[in-house]
């Protein structure tokens, strides 16, 4: 049953309530979700969903497969729920409003989970990298979840540091601009804050030649990029087209002996530590989006740093130190869970949601 309550019925209900009954009645109004993994992301956002006020009835993993989902959690105490390997069985025996899905980068490691909930009538919510903005990457796969969802009356959202940090946020600082010749980005991201179901898919570890050896043809289909996909949400919100696509990636190599806890490996100094995307996106309308963003396993010194020029007329500069991008994550998955209730059926992306915004009480508070 997909949850649609209005806060306003729902504090309607418990004014004809009296004291005995309105406890019930308020965890009966309490937002439901099941949540995929438990890895990095998922342990965190698990007790951020307790936190606000959001009831957990069912869990799947691969990972603490049996075990109480609050013990291999932030949610720290038992949470009656038991981590399943099962997503079928899992959704069988749980009612849910929303599946919160931490499991994955890509579409199509996505599409299987994403589908299942979708034709259950549950709506999504994903930190999926490649699910941010998949209209140019995945268009077919996408184009099936959005009529999934449309058809089933529910909601698939992603969001994450892309979201706040990379899309709206910027978005935001263009409303004091009177003319934009070009928003330029600049960053570095830790990969080492992630886990193996990440991390297995990057060349980690290689040498250069080795890498060369394993490239794909040059006719095959290119990764999504995770700059592309922010670029791409942020040229749409400003109601601005795409005319011409540039980019590449190039290696970053480790100065020095590095440990990846991800993997539990040792990357030694000149193997693969990382990659850098160059982007370079010209819009019919004049400005240019172009961008140098470095994900890599950090040494000592490294710190995950953003910085931001819009040029035009005035010039506006925006730097972002020392960023937590796991905490970011964590906590806007389940920022923008209300956002994806109230949200018109189909695959809407992050840019279309509205403005994301911090939630002072439990989260059924704010599903209009």
């Amino acid at each position: 049953m997909v949850f649609r309550t209005a806060a306003r019925d729902r504090q309607r209900l418990l004014n004809n309530l009296n004291s005995d009954t309105q406890g019930e009645a308020l965890k009966m109004a309490r937002i439901k979700a099941v949540l995929f993994g438990t890895g990095n992301m998922g342990r965190l956002i698990a007790g951020n969903l307790v936190e606000k006020g959001v009831e957990i009835t069912g869990a799947v993993s691969k990972t603490h497969v049996g075990q109480d989902l609050g013990e291999v959690t932030r949610i720290g105490r038992p949470a009656g729920v038991t981590v399943s390997e099962d997503p079928e069985e899992m959704l069988a025996g749980s009612e849910a409003d929303i599946a919160v899905l931490a499991t994955c980068s890509s579409m199509a490691e996505l599409y299987p989970d994403a589908s299942l909930c979708l034709k259950r009538g549950i709506n999504v919510v994903t930190i999926t990298e490649g699910a941010f903005y998949p209209w140019a990457y995945d268009p077919d796969m996408a184009a099936d979840l959005d009529n999934l969802a449309k058809q089933h009356g529910v909601t698939l959202s992603a969001t994450g540091v892309q979201d706040i940090f990379w899309t709206n946020s910027i978005a935001l600082l263009t409303g004091v601009c009177h003319r934009i010749d070009s928003v330029e980005f600049e960053g570095t991201a830790d990969f080492g804050t992630l886990g193996p179901a990440v991390l297995n898919n990057l060349p980690l570890g290689l040498t250069p030649d080795q890498f060369l050896e394993m490239a794909p043809p040059p006719d095959a289909k290119p990764p999504a990029s995770i700059v592309g996909m922010g670029f791409e949400a942020l040229i749409d919100k400003l109601r601005m087209t795409i005319n011409k696509v540039d980019g590449g990636i190039e290696l970053v190599l480790a100065g020095a002996d590095v440990e990846c806890i991800g993997l539990n490996k040792v990357i030694r100094a000149g193997q693969i530590s990382g990659l850098r995307e160059i982007m370079t996106i010209e819009t019919n309308e004049g400005p240019v989006f172009r961008a140098r963003f470095a994900a890599k396993i950090f040494e000592p010194d490294d710190r995950e740093n953003y910085v931001w020029n819009i040029r035009g007329v005035p010039d506006i500069h925006l730097q972002q130190n020392d960023v937590p991008s796991v905490e970011i994550t964590c906590a806007s998955i389940v920022n923008r869970i209300p956002d994806v209730l109230n949200a018109e059926p189909g695959f809407i992306t992050a840019e279309k949601l509205g403005t994301p915004c911090y939630r002072t009480s439990s989260l059924e508070n704010y599903v209009d």
